[in-house]
């Protein structure tokens, strides 16, 4: 008996992030009974271990109705997964002619064409679309209930008041695949303000391209500043995260991974989806967001330190109370059984 093709369709770009991808790797280790494809935007972040999880990998530099259609026509899918916010799409009639079901992933600023089957959006509090739906009879499933999160990855920190540390010296420091170690440079005065503590700093990038010279840097970085810790491209950096008093992150998956493992998190955006979602969990007192990481790229050193300072201070142990089972972590369970659901 063949094997049924589910089709991922992936933005995946330094613009976009790691985000997109990893909650499709995730889905597809769910999947793995079936041929899962990935079709990416971008060779950014597509290293041996995202390979090892799909059959076959395929690199189109721009997406169109016409390159979706012809892919579809050539592999001829089951099912297809679209995981991107950055095209837009008039396929509705295509997909419902070929009677292929499909998943959108969306965010709350997602102002075009929702023709998919299912509609996921995970913020926490999510928006009426309804404005953009071409299929009315799309289903909508909203809500943290449909994070992605890696389960097998992720120790949930104890907050018990005996094991709180009264020192908060361990920094998780992570703002994905957009944040450049051109940025750690520029930080260098902010964190000799802070030499009592230990920042733990990762960094992804393409495993192809200029690897020697990114090592070159960071080595520099090493001698320059000692009380960091600059991690590359590593597969499991939650386990690095559950040591971490408190975090510096994205607002993207890497915040909701924090959410549920109930670190307080500072986060900056990279991008606007990331804003959207960042001040969604604001809104819950899960966290604090600063702004665009740029903006805080351009203070003085010593304005940095205070903020931080204030976040210590002020907000954390707030947060701490307030992340309390927001996620349960079976969001790739819920979606993955959608799809087995429509492969039958």
């Amino acid at each position: 008996m063949l094997k049924k093709k589910i089709l991922f369709i992936v933005s995946n770009s330094k613009k976009v992030g790691f985000g997109h991808l990893k909650r499709c790797v995730v889905l597809s280790k769910k999947l793995n009974i079936h041929q899962n494809i990935l079709i990416s935007d971008s060779i950014n972040f597509i290293d041996k271990r995202v390979r090892s999880n799909f059959y076959d990998i395929i690199i189109k530099r721009k997406f169109t109705n016409k390159i979706i259609k012809e892919i579809v026509e050539k592999l001829n899918p089951s099912f297809v997964i679209f995981d991107t916010f950055e095209y837009k799409f008039s396929l509705f009639q295509f997909f419902k002619k070929k009677k292929i079901s499909t998943i959108q992933f969306i965010n709350n600023n997602y102002k075009f064409e929702k023709f998919g089957s299912y509609l996921i959006n995970s913020s926490p509090k999510p928006k009426d679309l309804k404005k953009f739906i071409i299929n009315r009879n799309i289903t909508q499933l909203n809500g943290a209930r449909y994070s992605i999160i890696d389960t097998n990855k992720i120790v949930v920190k104890n907050l018990s008041v005996k094991n709180r540390r009264k020192k908060r010296n361990q920094i998780f420091f992570c703002l994905g695949g957009s944040f450049d170690i051109l940025d750690v440079y520029k930080l260098i005065p902010f964190f000799k303000i802070f030499n009592n503590m230990i920042f733990n700093i990762f960094l992804k990038f393409s495993e192809t391209k200029h690897k020697t010279k990114y090592q070159l840097e960071v080595n520099k970085l090493k001698n320059k500043i000692k009380n960091v810790k600059i991690i590359l491209n590593k597969d499991n950096i939650l386990k690095d995260a559950k040591k971490a008093d408190f975090a510096i992150v994205s607002g993207g998956t890497i915040l909701t991974e924090m959410i549920f493992m109930k670190i307080p998190a500072l986060v900056f955006a990279l991008s606007k989806n990331q804003e959207i979602y960042a001040k969604a969990w604001q809104k819950k007192n899960c966290c604090l967001y600063e702004g665009y990481f740029d903006n805080f790229l351009k203070k003085k050193s010593i304005n940095q330190a205070m903020l931080i300072k204030k976040f210590i201070k002020k907000y954390i142990f707030l947060i701490e109370r307030n992340m309390k089972s927001k996620i349960d972590n079976l969001g790739s369970d819920r979606i993955s059984n959608i799809v087995l659901k429509n492969l039958k």
